[in-house]
């Protein structure tokens, strides 16, 4: 990189870049990301990179306690172009066909109220089922929708979706509420429609825009959380010993009404207790839903059960370094070693693949 691009990366980290600039330097990374890549980085995810560089905002960035540097989201995107070239033969990992770690995907299992069992990948896509007056279809997207009839009976039906790891998928109830399910996660959810509460159940993390409904309160059952909505948009992780609702939309009540959301608010329960609400950058807990990995200060062993989940893969720590602090974002649409490699680039720690397994060490 010559000296001129140098200069305008500092300008992007401390916010004194103009238009013109910028312009330049975006050109200067597509140029780079299409010259420089042997694997073949399609177009699409490098305009995704550049909507990310669009909305980078250094100003809003914090410095990292444990590791003591700043990390920028675009820095890293800028990066990624650098490792490309030299991708399948990184130490300490092998190349795909090698690992055999494959990029997470649109995978799910339906249990029907009847007890059938539905693989959803094995379903062709605009494919309809009917059962009890409702109407199931699968779109090419990773979406199924359920849809009412008209002949739907009066028992009340409830249907479980659940994602293995390396699986998402998106479902639409019967109200019009839109789900998004992430990987290694479970979803309870009603296909009928009473007089009184619209119910569901969730473990693991899930996205939902709830359809507006004042007669039907809607309810999450989130482990340790139960979460009231009439109509919004929010985001539910719900693992083990802890759950945390974040609202990006509308309003929320927790504890019977005691805890009240508002946009850009978190609740955090762990082990039964609530630690207080803090305002949140939301784009953090929604990145997942909109194909990227966004690590925002977050503790190394969580940024690693992200990445685990979506990969399918186990983690070993060499060293004790689980509470290294990371600043970097990505598409997860990505190979592991590309992401993992963007990690390595912070600084934080240092990984090798061996199979299915992922080696952390400083």
């Amino acid at each position: 990189m010559n000296d001129n691009l140098q200069d305008l990366l500092k300008k992007l980290q401390n916010g004194t870049i103009s238009k013109e600039e910028r312009s330049i330097l975006d050109a200067w990374y597509l140029k780079e990301a299409a010259s420089k890549s042997s694997i073949d980085v399609p177009s699409a995810l490098i305009e995704e990179d550049l909507k990310r560089l669009a909305h980078f905002n250094p100003k809003r960035m914090r410095k990292s306690s444990a590791s003591n540097r700043y990390i920028y989201w675009a820095a890293a995107a800028i990066l990624l172009v650098t490792l490309c070239a030299g991708l399948y033969y990184w130490p300490g990992s092998g190349t795909i066909a090698d690992n055999q770690i494959a990029i997470g995907g649109n995978k799910a299992t339906l249990v029907l109220s009847n007890g059938e069992i539905v693989d959803l990948e094995e379903v062709d896509n605009n494919e309809r089922l009917e059962k009890n007056g409702v109407l199931i279809q699968k779109s090419d997207n990773g979406t199924i929708t359920y849809t009412l009839t008209g002949r739907t009976s009066r028992a009340e039906g409830v249907d479980q979706i659940t994602t293995p790891k390396g699986g998402e998928f998106k479902v639409v109830l019967v109200d019009g509420t839109k789900v998004w399910l992430n990987a290694n996660s479970s979803l309870k959810f009603f296909t009928t429609l009473g007089d009184y509460e619209r119910k569901v159940s969730l473990t693991g993390e899930a996205y939902f825009e709830v359809s507006h409904d004042k007669s039907r309160p809607f309810i999450v059952h989130a482990l340790q959380q139960d979460i009231r909505v009439l109509g919004t948009k929010f985001n539910v992780r719900a693992l083990g010993h802890e759950s945390q609702t974040t609202l990006v939309e509308g309003k929320v009540a927790l504890r019977q009404g005691q805890v009240v959301l508002r946009p850009g608010q978190q609740l955090t329960t762990r082990d039964g207790v609530d630690l207080p609400v803090k305002q949140v950058e939301v784009e953090s807990f929604l990145a997942w839903k909109d194909g990227y990995f966004l690590f925002n200060n977050e503790p190394l062993v969580e940024v690693m059960e992200k990445i685990a989940a979506w990969y399918d893969v186990e983690v070993e720590y060499k060293d004790n370094i689980k509470e290294e602090l990371i600043w970097a974002t990505v598409s997860k649409y990505r190979d592991i070693k590309e992401v993992l490699h963007m990690i390595e680039l912070t600084g934080a720690a240092r990984f090798a693949i061996e199979g299915r397994r992922v080696v952390v060490s400083r």
